[in-house]
């Protein structure tokens, strides 16, 4: 399958291919997938004209290979690459123009190897385990100023290269009982991670430094579905963390509780929960002035939602929930001004609001969508406000399957109430209307080989918007791809 764009000077590819055999020993099978794809951007145009120095490249690989024996029993094993280079910040592409705008050249890779074994012994007991390798290379140039090629002589350049590798593993076993409206599930997560960075920055400071962070995660679980009105989930899960000779241990307890007062009928539920996140490596690890904040504490979390699904017959589908969660040690990426950002844990926060949903379908081939959520984040320790992310969103628009062989999809979103960390100004991607569409017409000769030529539309309209982030830099206009997929099953 292949595709090339418009007014980007964009273009991508992608292969996949797969299948399977049936082996001599009843009930065995061999299957295998194999994908494959690349894309690059090669000019950035936005309303505002084109902005230099910016493009972008990515490959990707996935392979895949299962072996099934004795019908309950599977072996599988999964290999998977990604490379890709993202260059931004070029004169003019910032929101806020600045003498202290850096151009970044974002170049993450990706490889990693993992087995897997999932299988049922009987009727009540089931085990499945995974284990691998994997390497994560993240290198971030920057320079100033950006309207100066990176590697020109008389820009300042930043080069850090931070690198992960990981060791990792699960095993997880299942027991069901009461015609499985009982299931115990226990097991233990392993993972070890050498993390190392050597940089120079632009002032001559030298960036070089390799940790080792070790974690032990064995957790419980019980899931209780006595009627099915009702459905209650309990568990524990215990962490040990070594990082860099510094110990840490938590026992965080998890629970949820679900009511379906209407099971039958899907009409109405009830959700209460309670987890647990750790700080990701990046928002420990990443230059100071990018927000790396090696001192983050994970971030727990217990709410609830009350909903109600209405199904009218084959006309329509109608969701409607209000939701709240409170957060302790919640982690928010803070803009600090003078393009600086730091990852920090507020000590307490509520996020709560409501979503509503519906889906109308006039024929089997259309169905027209709009979606809304409002919603409000609050510190409540100091009882303000927490901006940098929108209050609402507003999704709607259509979409028409398989009309004698023709797709056609209209998706606007549109973000609102929505201002800087700040909370005085405004953001600019505030009330912007964003409008992609694409058609499809899926032509099938013969048995074999299927031929679906389409045509896609990003930013129909042209409208002036930027990222949704702290410190955003303008989208790009009406951009369109066109390309064929092409299918043929052996």
């Amino acid at each position: 399958m292949g595709g090339f764009g418009g007014n980007s000077h964009d273009f991508g590819s992608n292969l996949s291919f797969g299948g399977g055999t049936e082996l001599k020993n009843a009930g065995d099978s061999l299957n295998y997938y194999l994908d494959l794809s690349q894309s690059r951007l090669g000019r950035y145009k936005t309303p505002k004209g084109v902005i230099p120095f910016v493009n972008s490249k990515q490959k990707h690989l996935y392979g895949a290979i299962d072996y099934k024996f004795a019908d309950t029993h599977t072996l599988s094993a999964d290999y998977t690459f990604d490379d890709s280079r993202d260059r931004t910040g070029g004169a003019g592409e910032y929101y806020k123009d600045s003498s202290e705008n850096y151009l970044f050249s974002l170049e993450p890779k990706y490889r990693g190897g993992f087995l897997t074994y999932e299988g049922e012994f009987n009727d009540k007991f089931s085990l499945f385990s995974n284990f691998g390798v994997s390497k994560r290379d993240y290198r971030i140039l920057s320079s100033r100023p950006n309207d100066l090629p990176m590697f020109s002589s008389n820009a300042s350049l930043n080069n850090t290269l931070y690198k992960e590798n990981i060791l990792q593993g699960e095993l997880r076993g299942t027991l069901n009982l009461l015609d499985e409206a009982l299931k115990f599930i226990t097991g233990a997560q392993y993972k070890k991670t050498t993390l190392s960075a050597d940089g120079l920055d632009e002032w001559g400071g030298v960036e070089k430094w390799k940790e080792r962070e070790t974690s032990i995660s064995p957790f419980a679980q019980v899931e209780f579905k006595p009627v099915p009105y009702a459905l209650f989930i309990a568990g524990i899960r215990h962490d040990r963390y070594d990082t860099a000779g510094v110990k840490t241990r938590s026992s965080n307890p998890n629970f949820r509780i679900s009511i379906f007062p209407f099971a039958e009928t899907d009409h109405d539920y009830t959700t209460i929960w309670a987890s647990y996140k750790t700080p990701s490596g990046n928002e420990r690890f990443l230059p100071k002035w990018l927000g790396g904040n090696p001192n983050l504490r994970p971030e727990k979390s217990k709410g609830y939602e009350v909903g109600l699904k209405q199904r009218f017959g084959e006309w329509g589908k109608l969701e409607a929930s209000y939701f709240r969660t409170k957060y302790k040690d919640m982690i928010r990426l803070v803009d600090l001004g003078n393009f600086e950002w730091l990852f920090k844990n507020e000590d307490a926060a509520t996020y709560k609001g409501i979503e509503v949903a519906a889906e109308i379908y006039p024929t089997e081939w259309l169905t027209l969508y709009a979606a809304y959520t409002k919603g409000r984040r609050d510190d409540t320790i100091h009882r303000v406000r927490l901006y940098g992310q929108p209050d609402s969103t507003l999704k709607y628009g259509f979409i028409i399957s398989e009309l004698n062989g023709f797709s056609f999809s209209l998706l606007a979103r549109q973000q609102r109430d929505f201002k800087f960390s700040n909370g005085t100004d405004y953001h600019p991607a505030n009330k912007k209307t964003l409008i992609d569409t694409k058609a499809m017409y899926s032509w099938q000769t013969g048995s074999n080989i299927v031929i679906e030529p389409y045509l896609a539309i990003q930013n129909l309209a042209g409208t002036t918007s930027y990222t949704i982030t702290g410190n955003p830099y303008i989208l790009q206009s009406r951009t369109w791809q066109a390309g064929v997929n092409f299918r043929y099953n052996f």
